[in-house]
């Protein structure tokens, strides 16, 4: 039975090529879409997830100003971490 759908699937296939090469090449294309927005989203949701303390971590954001007018928030490779550290009020105590 199944050999049958099978044959008759290919027959189609080869009868309307671009067709066929449409089809197959937007679903290829979706699917690497969805992949890659899995593997994102998977990446953000694991984040720092194996240490024992989860929930006492913070991650620090900067607002660096831009000449557009446009604020742009970082926070990664804060090299002036320290002595913002300093500036920060004391507001929350952590175990």
């Amino acid at each position: 039975m199944f050999k049958n759908y099978f044959t008759t699937a290919w027959r189609h296939l080869i009868k309307h090529k671009v067709f066929s090469f449409i089809n197959i090449f937007g679903l290829a294309l979706s699917l690497t879409a969805v992949w890659l927005i899995a593997l994102f989203v998977a990446d953000e949701v694991s984040f720092d997830r194996y240490h024992k303390t989860l929930l006492n971590i913070i991650t620090l954001i900067r607002t660096l100003p831009h000449n557009t007018g446009v604020n742009k928030n970082r926070d990664k490779y804060c090299w002036r971490l320290p002595s913002s550290l300093l500036l920060l009020p004391v507001w929350a105590c952590l175990d």
